[in-house]
């Protein structure tokens, strides 16, 4: 993608698209995982985000009084490819989006650091500094995407 195209795509994502984070529990651990996406009533911003990023499209048709929805999502390893790609050119979601990359980097974490407490006879638990790490993003992340939240102008 060129410069010109990316600082579109993060146009288009400060204004109706979304960086954050979402929490799993699978066999009574917590996951997080990155989620990405954005909406809008013409599919071409949503359409080309899905081809540069991977990802789902979906129509929404809530109300048929109402024009059709177009919804892109990416989760996990897509969604951080699209926040590490769209962070230079991000104005207002900059911040959401270091932390999406802050979480995969605790992911990319190689197994035998990561999964260092021992829970049972043959699993090992995630690093409780790693835990507290993602719960902290975790935390950050949803403040800052609070209804009303309003970054600071740094730039």
């Amino acid at each position: 993608m060129t410069k010109n195209e990316l600082n579109y795509l993060a146009g288009a994502m400060d204004a109706d698209g979304f960086l954050s984070m979402r929490t799993h529990k699978i066999r009574g651990c917590i996951t997080y995982s990155e989620f990405v996406g954005l909406g809008q009533v013409n599919d071409i911003v949503p359409l080309l985000l899905c081809k540069a990023f991977g990802g789902t499209v979906r129509q929404r048709n809530r109300n048929p009084q109402w024009k059709t929805f177009y919804y892109w999502v990416a989760v996990n390893k897509g969604a951080a490819i699209c926040a590490k790609a769209l962070l230079p050119y991000l104005k207002l979601k900059r911040r959401q989006a270091e932390i999406i990359c802050a979480l995969r980097k605790s992911k990319n974490i190689p197994e035998h650091k990561r999964r260092a407490v021992k829970i049972g006879v043959r699993s090992k638990g995630t690093n409780p500094e790693i835990v507290a790490h993602r719960v902290s993003l975790f935390t950050e992340i949803k403040t800052l995407n609070k209804s009303g939240t309003i970054p600071s102008s740094s730039s």
